[in-house]
C-alpha cells in the first residue's frame, strides 16, 4: 500500500484524487500539519501517477465528476428496465414514505419556495457508494414558472430526496454526466432524482401505474449501488 501526504491546496490532487479508475479503493483523510510532520511518509515527494486513465484524471471533489461519459459509448450502451428483466414500478416493494413536509396554509409561491430552500440548504451528502452530491437550494427557483398546486404537489414529499440519495431502488447513467436516482414509496409513489455532474438538477414525483410515464425514465446504463464504493 502506498501513502502519500500532500497539502490540500496542491496541485497533485486536481488529478489523482481518488477514485483513480474502476474498482478503486483509494481513500483520503485530512491531517493537521503537525500530525502530517509526524508521519514517516512525510516530505516523501509526490510522484506523477501516470497510470490513472484520463476519465479519472481529476479532482471529483472539486467538479462534481465521477467520470466523464462519451455520449457515443452511453448510446451503445443504454437499455431499458424491460431488457434488463427488471419489475414494472406498479410490482417492485415499496418503502415507507418518510415524514411529509407540513404546508402552511395559504402559503404563498414566495413561501414554499423558500421552504424549499431551506431544506435543500446547499448541503453535500453522500450518495449509497459514497459518492458526494450537492444539493443546490438555487434549484428551488425552477418552482417559480409552476403552479401552487404543483409545488405543494412535489413540496411535502422534499425529505424523500435524502432517503433517495442515500438508498435508491435504482440508478441510471445518463448522458451528459447525468445520474438519475429511482425509489419507489407506498402508494405506488415513484421519486426521481437527476443529477448533473454531481449537483442536483431535479425531482419529481410520478404514480407508478401501468404504461404510466414513470417506467419510461428508466433507462440509460443501469448502475450497481457497488461500482463506485471506495
Amino acid at each position: 500500500m502506498i501513502c502519500l501526504i500532500a497539502p490540500i491546496d496542491d496541485k497533485f490532487w486536481d488529478e489523482n484524487y481518488p477514485p483513480n479508475g474502476w474498482n478503486c479503493r483509494c481513500s483520503v483523510r485530512p491531517m493537521t500539519e503537525e500530525h502530517a510532520q509526524e508521519d514517516p511518509n512525510f516530505n516523501r515527494g509526490l510522484p506523477t501517477l501516470t497510470q490513472t486513465h484520463k476519465d479519472f484524471r481529476k479532482n471529483c471533489a472539486k467538479t462534481g465528476e465521477i467520470f466523464k461519459v462519451d455520449e457515443k459509448k452511453v448510446e451503445r450502451l443504454e437499455t431499458t428496465y424491460k431488457e434488463l428483466g427488471l419489475s414494472d414500478t406498479k410490482d417492485m416493494p415499496e418503502h415507507p414514505t418518510p415524514e411529509l413536509i407540513e404546508i402552511p396554509e395559504g402559503a404563498s409561491i414566495e413561501n414554499l419556495i423558500k421552504i424549499y430552500e431551506d431544506y435543500l440548504g446547499d448541503r453535500k451528502i453522500n450518495d449509497v457508494n459514497g459518492i458526494p452530491v450537492y444539493l443546490d437550494k438555487t434549484k428551488a427557483k425552477k418552482f417559480v414558472l409552476k403552479d401552487g398546486k404543483d409545488i405543494k404537489g412535489r413540496l411535502q414529499y422534499a425529505r424523500c430526496i435524502d432517503d433517495t440519495i442515500t438508498n435508491p431502488d435504482e440508478m441510471w447513467l445518463l448522458k451528459n454526466n447525468r445520474i438519475r436516482y429511482i425509489k419507489i414509496y407506498d402508494k405506488n409513489i415513484m421519486l426521481l432524482l437527476d443529477f448533473n455532474h454531481g449537483e442536483f438538477e431535479y425531482f419529481n414525483i410520478m404514480f407508478a401505474e401501468p404504461d404510466n410515464y414513470a417506467d419510461k425514465q428508466r433507462s440509460g446504463i443501469f448502475i450497481p449501488k457497488v461500482v463506485f464504493r471506495m
